[in-house]
């Protein structure tokens, strides 16, 4: 089963998460809102902390299996996290970076 609806005037066919797929999009966690309680287990981290810590966790896992295009923010939250994103240059699998404005991790909200 597919998705499609209409963008712009333009018919977009976005498939279901359980066909088969190139590439995961991700978004960065960025949004203290969102992610602002802290966990009993660590409570010396609050929630985006955790989340970027299971991110990259999770990114390291994906790109041995497929490529990942991930979202920041802005610029200068790719560029806080560069040294990070060229740790996975020898992953099987590419890992895309782009700016797109946002405030959410949940891509599919977009």
């Amino acid at each position: 089963m597919t998705t499609t609806y209409i963008n712009k005037e333009t018919l977009v066919h976005t498939p279901a998460e359980w066909l088969q797929q190139k590439t995961v999009w991700l978004s960065f966690p960025h949004n203290k809102i969102h992610l602002s309680s802290k966990l009993a287990s660590e409570p010396d981290k609050d929630g985006l902390t955790l989340m970027k810590e299971f991110f990259w966790r999770f990114i390291d896992i994906v790109l041995d299996y497929q490529d990942i295009k991930l979202l920041f923010d802005t610029e200068a939250m790719l560029m806080e996290n560069i040294d990070k994103l060229t740790s996975f240059a020898t992953k099987p699998f590419k890992l895309i970076s782009l700016v797109m404005p946002n405030n959410d991790i949940w891509i599919r909200d977009f």
